[in-house]
């Protein structure tokens, strides 16, 4: 099941983000946004460089999320669909980049839940 289709991507140096539309109505605490790195031959790794938990916000099929690289408040308004447009912000601070290669790709994991243990 798709529950997300990736609309938009912009690689502005301060204003970078990610941009996805919905598909199915869902909650977004049960997403993990998730992007990867590379071997040293190219190949696509199994190590994550970088997760972003979504917070528990519920969304309707034809809504958007907008994922900022940089630091924010989340907010929502309603857009020119007459839908819902979601906010986001991931948190780095500074001029760093995560959609800075063209190879770069994002994974959207759904989980079924999560534990949290103190340490």
């Amino acid at each position: 099941m798709q529950d997300f289709e990736l609309f938009k991507v912009v690689k502005e140096t301060g204003n970078e983000r990610i941009v996805f539309k919905v598909l199915e109505d869902t909650n977004m605490s049960y997403y993990l946004l998730l992007d990867n790195t590379y071997d040293q031959a190219g190949n696509l790794s199994n190590v994550n460089r970088h997760c972003f938990a979504f917070p528990n916000v519920n969304v309707q099929r034809g809504d958007f999320i907008i994922l900022y690289t940089g630091v924010g408040q989340q907010k929502s308004f309603k857009n020119k669909a007459q839908t819902t447009t979601y906010v986001f912000y991931w948190g780095f601070e500074g001029e760093g980049s995560v959609w800075n290669d063209a190879s770069d790709r994002a994974f959207i994991v759904r989980i079924s839940g999560v534990q949290s243990f103190g340490i």
